[in-house]
């Protein structure tokens, strides 16, 4: 019954061979078929992510009670919360080996090892879903059993979109693909020095801070056509912008007054956030809820943070004589990076500022500026060049771009796809997005 309802959901794989679970061959038939599928789009350049779920534990002492307040943490809300939920309410079912075991309630657990099998597979311009799945004898709807029986192994493949990073230099913004290392121009005369810049990947606008044009300022990205760009709000020496992703609020410093402001994307409902001396650069986390800001006080030069709304304000790390003039967040490992304007170093420490530590030296004097982090990557503007510092077993940098101008400020874009149906899912919505579309 159950393969003949999943049958129905559609049976368009290019390949059989695709699909990750088969009936009838066995686990190293599989292994070759994702290596085979792997090493393809390897050599095409493409970006790769594959994904295991350890299945070998499939009876655990998870309580449900701890598990359902997980799932409501991670997003699982609403209606999807109250179906997985009945899920593991009076729930009884058997084993089966040869001889079914006699009928048993769950206490504990996540019901994991089942032989269900979801394949994520992106195929030209559009992203396709199917389950394959092994007969399995349970009392359950068949629906509920494949959203709880769970092995999932999943493949995205990125289709080959770009990696871009946005740099500026006096006057101008500018483009380079990362894959190509080919050069464009964005703006070519934007008539002020621009430290900062940040992407609002809702409405697709660039947003920079024009400092000697005292405004905050955007343009669409990655279509601009002619190459245009509007004025969203006035201010006084802005020096760095942050988006908020959440709330829709664009975030900036001001060099000379030492106030944070923020506004609504068009600009509207304009309001000061906080005034502390002089501060200058700015990162914002948008998981965690807080705005990080270094301060360039005469005496005492410091990375501090406060909440969005101004609140709770805190100082981390006291960085004098040094001035902070880029900041940035690793969400990969959860950690604050920085870069010190005179000396060239490349640190970060826990959010709280605790175990500083010093990543790299660009061995500049007094030419460094802002960076950009992603991945195990950070991008530094470092005077005519900008480099590309990756920190693994060992940290590496190397310079990926110079320019007849001085780099002021850098921002790596991820091209996210150009149709609704063709956008990369997220680890963790991935999951769900499977779970409400059966």
């Amino acid at each position: 019954m159950v393969d003949l309802l999943l049958t129905l959901l559609g049976t368009d794989f290019s390949n059989v061979q695709n699909v990750a679970n088969q009936k009838l061959l066995s686990s190293l038939n599989a292994s070759f078929n994702l290596n085979k599928v792997t090493f393809h789009h390897t050599e095409k350049n493409r970006t790769v992510i594959v994904i295991l779920f350890d299945s070998t534990k499939a009876f655990d002492t998870i309580p449900p009670d701890g598990l359902r307040i997980k799932r409501f943490e991670y997003g699982a809300t609403g209606k999807l919360w109250i179906l997985l939920d009945n899920m593991y309410t009076d729930s009884f079912f058997f084993l089966s080996g040869g001889k079914f075991s006699t009928w048993f309630k769950l206490n504990r657990g996540v019901r994991l090892g089942s032989a269900l099998s979801y394949v994520f597979t992106s195929q030209k311009d559009r992203l396709i879903w199917r389950v394959n799945a092994f007969p399995m004898i349970t009392n359950m709807k068949w629906y509920k059993l494949i959203l709880n029986a769970l092995m999932i192994i999943v493949c995205l493949i990125n289709e080959g979109f770009p990696n871009k990073l946005i740099f500026s230099i006096t006057s101008a913004i500018k483009e380079i693909n990362l894959d190509t290392e080919e050069i464009s121009d964005i703006l070519t005369d934007i008539e002020s020095n621009v430290h900062s810049m940040d992407y609002d990947y809702t409405n697709k606008h660039i947003y920079f801070a024009r400092e000697d044009k005292d405004d905050i300022s955007r343009f669409r990205y990655p279509e601009n056509p002619g190459n245009s760009y509007t004025k969203v709000t006035d201010t006084d020496n802005p020096i760095s912008v942050a988006i908020d992703h959440v709330y829709n609020h664009v975030y900036w410093t001001e060099r000379n007054t030492g106030k944070i402001h923020r506004c609504d994307f068009d600009g509207t409902n304009k309001r000061e956030i906080l005034n502390d001396g002089k501060v200058y650069a700015l990162a914002l986390d948008h998981r965690k809820r807080w705005l990080y800001y270094s301060t360039n006080d005469i005496i005492n030069k410091s990375i501090k943070r406060s909440r969005l709304d101004g609140s709770d304000n805190q100082t981390l790390a006291n960085v004098h004589p040094q001035l902070v003039t880029g900041l940035s967040i690793d969400f990969k490992e959860n950690r604050l990076v920085w870069m010190e304007h005179g000396n060239g170093d490349l640190k970060s420490s826990n959010f709280d500022g605790t175990d500083v530590i010093k990543i790299f030296s660009t061995n500049t004097i007094k030419a460094n500026g802002e960076i950009s982090v992603h991945g195990s990557t950070t991008y530094c503007a470092n005077d005519r060049n900008i480099l590309s510092v990756e920190v693994l077993a060992k940290t590496t940098a190397k310079v990926i771009h110079t320019d007849s101008g001085r780099v002021l400020g850098v921002f790596y874009y991820k091209e996210k796809g150009k149709e609704k149906n063709n956008q990369q899912l997220s680890k963790k919505n991935m999951l769900f997005k499977i779970l409400t579309f059966l």
